[in-house]
């Protein structure tokens, strides 16, 4: 294969996995989203953790609906808490205390792939990332 027709095969692959929502990519899988007991069972008492483009975040989502969050980057850190809560229709929401996610009151499904979630935010404040990959871990985890 010649050097050009390698790159368009990736450019062309790039492309074509980038205009592939999340929902489709987890359909392909045969992965719906996760009901609102499937999300309280993996989430209330328990810790996340996202490995993000140019950040790490861990959050624990306290029994009573609050939440407390950690965010760390090279010569950085911030801390914040907010709510979360889960309605029937199987939306995780949340909202900081701070401008994460925008400031506002955002949602989004989840997806069990394997041992983690893949979220996909889908109304209200998306914030900076609005789809990506978490590891759920028992109990605070990380000490927040």
């Amino acid at each position: 294969m010649r050097t050009r027709d390698f790159i368009l095969v990736v450019a062309t692959s790039v492309l074509v996995f980038g205009c592939t929502s999340t929902s489709e990519r987890m359909a392909e899988k045969g992965i719906e989203p996760m009901t609102a007991a499937e999300i309280r069972e993996t989430i209330s008492g328990n810790s996340l953790y996202l490995k993000g483009p140019y950040y790490e975040y861990a959050g624990y989502f306290k029994p009573d609906g609050t939440l407390i969050d950690r965010v760390w980057w090279n010569g950085g850190e911030e801390t914040s808490t907010g709510i979360w809560e889960i309605k029937d229709e199987g939306l995780i929401c949340r909202n900081w205390e701070n401008d994460w996610g925008g400031g506002g009151y955002g949602c989004s499904h989840w997806y069990r792939d394997g041992e983690n979630i893949v979220f996909d935010a889908v109304s209200g404040s998306k914030g900076k990332i609005s789809t990506g990959t978490m590891t759920p871990s028992t109990g605070n985890a990380y000490e927040l």
